[in-house]
């Protein structure tokens, strides 16, 4: 081989480079260089005629994988694993950030894995990241013999050995997707959790009856980097649990971001965004939410009455915020009593379904395909507007519908009425005016 590589072009027989491991850790990966001596060093993905760079002899052993098989040496020095997300370099930066957010660093990086057999170099940032950390909340001997054959599937048909050109072409799903990705179903779950322990087993146990009860296909666990031993729980009950699909980061980037990695993730018809502290009124309650949209096409959120546990309503039914119907309910109900009436649709809004112009982020079902399609959550906010935020996206591109017809109970934590809420809650805002504009009254 390395006579070859010799005869056939000027350069050295190894290609050397700095990549990044477990935790994000550098090391040196060798391959066998496949490109022309001078070529610039940069993500594949950046080239706009990768080809022109990659040698007769090069075209061969990469479409072989022969390249990788230096990178023995990194498994026997402990860098690397056969199986596992690729090592990259400092130019995937995007990758690497993504990575290091939602867990996906967190296992030894491998010579394949779940992102090469699942498009390779015709797969977005995003999706490569998404499925390195599917892989690492997986790993398991039995996941990787079954991506080996993958692997070995993929060489043969020689599948993203180069990003395809701009035919609008897509990469061709592979058959061992089933391993890590969902089959379609009518509806998936992700609820965020940050310092519950105190309350995370008692809500699950009560609403994982009512998940399996509605045929639920995946609950995704997402935690914003718990210190109190919650992502512990999530993770054994993950365990003994395959409805749990645990998702746990390294940094809290707030309640849009968390639930964002579930969405990208999701391989549903509808997807449930939800709070730990909500529970739908009837066990029948979200595979009739279901139903409804089933029968309405148009409809891409769907929004129910939220009672108190009192059973008392809360009012949620809002409009879209101005400043001004903002400022008056940090100063209380006493304040301009009628405006704050009519903001939250008080004598006309709980008893009929409508067009709802600001839900809850408590509990939403989304048509998944449009949330998708419209990028999740804005992760400009922290905590507070994402909700009124993405009812705007979706009223722009379908419709997001209350209807009284399906009930939840919700313990509703009005942190905003804190400092710490209240300085949270006023950032959000002007994030919120400056995304759409300035409504003053």
């Amino acid at each position: 081989m390395a006579i070859l590589i010799k005869l056939t072009s000027k350069g050295p027989i190894f290609f050397k480079q700095e990549r990044y491991g477990k935790n994000s850790v550098p090391f040196t990966l060798y391959k066998f260089r496949s490109m022309t001596d001078g070529a610039p060093v940069k993500a594949n993905s950046e080239f706009s005629d990768i080809k022109s760079y990659v040698t007769p002899f090069g075209m061969f052993i990469r479409k072989t994988s022969i390249d990788e098989l230096p990178q023995l040496i990194n498994i026997i020095k402990g860098e690397m694993s056969f199986i596992g997300p690729r090592p990259l370099a400092i130019t995937d930066e995007k990758v690497l950030r993504l990575r290091r957010q939602n867990g996906g660093d967190q296992v030894l990086p491998g010579i394949s894995g779940l992102a090469q057999v699942n498009g390779r170099n015709n797969i977005t940032d995003e999706d490569k990241a998404a499925y390195d950390a599917k892989y690492a909340s997986h790993v398991s001997a039995r996941v990787d013999s079954l991506l080996v054959m993958e692997t070995f599937i993929s060489i043969v048909k020689r599948d993203g050995i180069f990003k395809l050109e701009s035919d609008n072409r897509s990469p061709k799903k592979n058959c061992w997707r089933k391993i890590m990705i969902n089959k379609p179903s009518d509806i998936s779950v992700s609820i965020v959790t940050f310092n519950n322990i105190y309350i995370i087993e008692k809500r699950l146990i009560e609403l994982l009856n009512i998940f399996k009860l509605s045929k639920v296909s995946k609950v995704f666990i997402v935690d914003n980097a718990s210190t109190d031993g919650t992502a512990d729980f999530i993770k054994n009950i993950a365990q003994r649990d395959k409805l749990i699909e645990p998702i746990l980061l390294n940094e809290n980037r707030g309640f849009g971001f968390g639930h964002n990695q579930a969405i990208a993730l999701s391989n549903s018809k509808y997807h449930l965004i939800m709070n730990l502290d909500a529970t739908p009124k009837t066990n029948e309650t979200i595979s009739k939410m279901v139903e409804y949209m089933n029968q309405n096409y148009d409809i891409n959120l769907l929004s129910p009455l939220v009672r108190f546990p009192d059973g008392s309503i809360q009012f949620l039914t809002r409009n879209e915020p101005t400043v001004f119907d903002l400022g008056i309910r940090f100063m209380g109900s006493k304040w301009f009593p009628k405006r704050q009436n009519k903001f939250v649709h008080r004598s006309d809004g709980y008893d009929h379904k409508q067009i709802i112009r600001n839900a809850t982020g408590s509990f939403m079902l989304f048509r998944l395909k449009v949330l998708q399609e419209i990028g999740g959550f804005d992760e400009r906010y922290f905590l507070y507007m994402e909700d009124t935020d993405i009812t705007k996206s979706i009223n722009q591109n379908g419709k997001a519908i209350f209807s009284p017809d399906f009930e939840i109970v919700h313990e509703w934590q009005r942190r905003n009425h804190s400092a710490s809420g209240a300085k949270l809650m006023l950032k959000s805002m002007i994030k919120y005016f400056n995304k759409w504009g300035w409504k003053l009254w």
